[in-house]
């Protein structure tokens, strides 16, 4: 009877944590659908500036490419690279500025972007072929960027 109730209240935890990490996960999509969809905050046009300080701008990572490949933003935009490939791909600045950890399918990777008047190159680590670019718009400012990286957790039942 002992070993039941300690099975029991096991079964309870590992259940509890699986409704934890459900609730607090970013949703994906379901399942057999082509990619995950993510909306936009704003607008992704290649060569326009972001509204105003403090906006996000989305990068998918999409059949082997950067998409957008070129994007020009204003200074303290949140760029988030967003993973939509089955392979494994890097964000990585030419310059050793900012770099993701390895992101599989669904991981997003981002950075803030607090320097104007530059350009920064960035290429995929495991693909050098993928490359793109973010280009601050403005007067140079001196500022330090703060890079930050979130992984997707997605629980299934089976």
């Amino acid at each position: 009877m002992r070993r039941l109730s300690v099975l029991l209240a096991c079964v309870v935890i590992v259940l509890t944590l699986i409704a934890i990490a459900v609730a607090t996960a970013t949703p994906s999509a379901p399942a057999g659908s082509a990619s995950p969809r993510v909306p936009d905050a704003v607008s992704i046009s290649a060569n326009a500036p972001a509204a105003a300080l403090g906006s996000t701008r989305r990068v998918y990572i999409q059949n082997f490419r950067f998409r957008p490949t070129h994007i020009t933003i204003s200074r303290g935009t949140r760029v988030i690279w967003i993973n939509r490939d089955r392979a494994r791909h890097t964000v990585t600045a030419n310059n050793g500025t900012f770099r993701s950890h390895v992101l599989r399918r669904g991981q997003r990777y981002s950075h803030t972007f607090n320097i104007s008047g530059r350009t920064y190159g960035y290429h995929c680590n495991i693909h050098r072929r993928m490359r793109g670019s973010v280009t601050v718009a403005g007067a140079t400012a001196t500022a330090t960027a703060t890079p930050t990286a979130t992984a997707t957790a997605t629980a299934t039942a089976h």
